[in-house]
């Protein structure tokens, strides 16, 4: 049965790190992928691929991205009490028109302010009025990644919408991801289900990678804390737990937002 969060571990014996001593967020380097309708996400286009195999910069095997599965982790998690909210039908009703291609919403956002002085000519309020007129959704920070996707999501009663919008994510003409513009959702129990899930299977797989390098040869030129990386397994163990087993509760201004979105809204495009 595939899961919505996939990944598999590069294996241990092939890790390195600068002073040869293995951390526990290291030890989480692998492979990561959405399962969303009609493509995945986290996964490069085949033309990326391509280009980037032949100039040897990037290993065969895998379309999906390469990097620390804990960092990803801590994102997803580190976003629930914001993505679980519901966000005010009079709010959704108003952005629908621009969630195809939902980039055209932070371009629209920003024609209104360069057309509205008195806020465009304040940082502080500038800063301000972009948190409200985005605040009604969670963008995934991927900032880490190399031309990183734009995905966005939020809630309303029952589920979590995802909605992500690459056309702009190109290198040299080249599409950097294998999706490039869609929409996926999925019923928040079952979002949470699968959270649930990916955690156990990822704390597990931790704590085997924690034992295999410890009884790495010294010849391998990787040493581990191993006293320290199981205290390290605990503590994240407990606070993830605690992360997704407790109600998400956020007290958006909502109010506030809805008054951004309006104003943006309403502005002549």
């Amino acid at each position: 049965m595939s899961r919505l969060i996939e990944f598999e571990f590069v294996p241990v014996e092939d890790l390195r790190s600068a002073d040869g001593n293995l951390t526990w967020f290291e030890l989480s380097y692998g492979y990561i992928h959405f399962n969303t309708d009609p493509d995945p996400l986290l996964v490069y286009s085949d033309e990326y691929l391509a280009r980037h195999r032949a100039a040897g910069d990037m290993p065969p095997g895998h379309a999906d991205i390469q990097y620390y599965i804990a960092r990803l982790w801590e994102d997803v998690a580190g976003a629930l009490p914001e993505l679980f909210e519901p966000v005010p039908r009079s709010i959704l009703d108003r952005v629908e028109p621009y969630l195809d291609r939902w980039r055209d919403w932070q371009k629209r956002t920003d024609a209104f302010l360069d057309r509205t002085p008195e806020i465009d000519q304040d940082s502080e309020k500038v800063a301000r009025f972009l948190e409200l007129a985005h605040g009604w959704y969670r963008e995934l920070d991927a900032g880490y990644l190399r031309s990183p996707p734009a995905i966005i999501g939020w809630s309303d009663e029952t589920h979590v919408h995802v909605r992500w919008d690459n056309t702009d994510v190109v290198e040299d003409g080249v599409a950097v991801w294998k999706a490039s513009c869609g929409r996926f959702s999925i019923a928040k129990d079952a979002f949470f289900d699968e959270l649930k899930a990916f955690h156990r299977s990822f704390m597990a797989g931790m704590a085997s990678r924690i034992d295999a390098a410890s009884q790495l040869p010294p010849e391998s030129g990787i040493t581990v804390d191993t006293p320290a990386l199981f205290a390290e397994q605990r503590d994240r163990t407990a606070l993830l737990d605690m992360t997704i087993t407790r109600p998400p509760v956020r007290s958006g201004p909502w109010r506030e937002i809805e008054d951004a979105v309006a104003k943006v809204c309403a502005a002549a495009p």
